[in-house]
């Protein structure tokens, strides 16, 4: 039966797709360059609206080339703008059908909307970038993102005209940006109740958020901290730069290993209870210096 309903579901998503397909009007890279902005995020068969309820701001510059920007800003994330790679999927007649949209950390996967791989569509009011997913029945709710073109500027021109010149720097798409972020940082050393430090690549400060053991007291520090070279490790098949945190009182050091094979990475510290053994620690793409120390209080108050 499981496999039934998975060859059921299969034959679905490939329906939708050629539906989108023939929904959407192709046009060559060249025409589709520019920059779009989010006008449509819509979840759920009641279309909920996310803009709305987040206070979300996004926007996509398609620069015709390999690598783009991505604008982004919530309620609880900092306008942020990332540095994407853009990869045209394009038909027969060498023209583009889909636009995806990806980082290597993951994380404009997380923000962009329904689906990072886009439709190009060309309208009566111009050019957009959508993804739409119909309901199926309980097993597919439906699900709408639509980026309309503002501006032919394949620059961050536009979106500094909407947020100002103050705009931040972009985070590049690069291992050692990998670590910008924020993480849970576990050693199981029974030290704290929660950790979690935010690294800033652009500023090159760590803020160390912690709970220590017997207390339900937030405490914050922030700290200088350097990622260094990557060394690769033909037996492993990893890359390992190491990260190190400069605190008052010593200098911390972190590994950040990136996986080729399978695009993963992580965040790790050779653990004070056995220096044979590391302490993974996990990436949080749902946390900002915005909503951190809320989410700490939230746990704190369910112990």
């Amino acid at each position: 039966m499981k496999k039934i309903a998975l060859v059921i579901l299969t034959i679905i998503l490939t329906v939708f797709s050629i539906g989108m397909l023939a929904a959407c009007n192709p046009e060559t890279v060249e025409k589709i360059k520019g920059t779009y902005k989010m006008s449509v995020n819509t979840t759920g068969n009641e279309d909920y609206d996310l803009i709305s309820a987040n206070d979300i701001e996004a926007y996509i510059i398609v620069t015709g080339s390999e690598s783009g920007y991505f604008v982004y800003k919530d309620v609880s994330t900092p306008l942020t703008v990332k540095e994407v790679e853009l990869v045209y999927w394009k038909n027969n007649n060498d023209k583009v059908t889909q636009v995806e949209i990806k980082d290597n950390q993951g994380w404009v996967k997380s923000k962009i909307g329904s689906f990072n791989k886009l439709f190009v569509n060309k309208t009566s009011d111009g050019m957009e970038l959508k993804y739409e997913q119909k309901k199926v029945g309980d097993i597919i709710s439906r699900k709408n993102t639509v980026y309309n073109r503002v501006s032919e500027s394949t620059t961050l021109s536009y979106v500094k005209g909407v947020f100002g010149e103050s705009i931040p720097s972009v985070v590049k798409n690069d291992d050692a940006s990998l670590i910008h972020g924020v993480w849970n940082v576990d050693e199981n050393d029974g030290k704290y109740v929660y950790r979690y430090m935010d690294f800033n690549v652009l500023t090159n400060k760590a803020t160390d958020y912690y709970v220590e053991a017997g207390s339900k007291t937030i405490s914050k520090a922030t700290y200088d901290f350097t990622v260094g070279d990557f060394v690769a490790n033909e037996e492993t098949g990893e890359k390992i730069a190491k990260v190190i945190v400069t605190t008052d009182k010593e200098d911390v050091e972190y590994e950040l290993c990136v996986y080729d094979e399978n695009k993963s990475f992580n965040l790790r510290r050779k653990t004070q209870v056995d220096p044979e053994s590391f302490a993974d620690f996990s990436f949080e793409s749902s946390l900002t210096a915005l909503n951190v120390e809320s989410c700490i209080s939230f746990m704190l108050e369910q112990m």
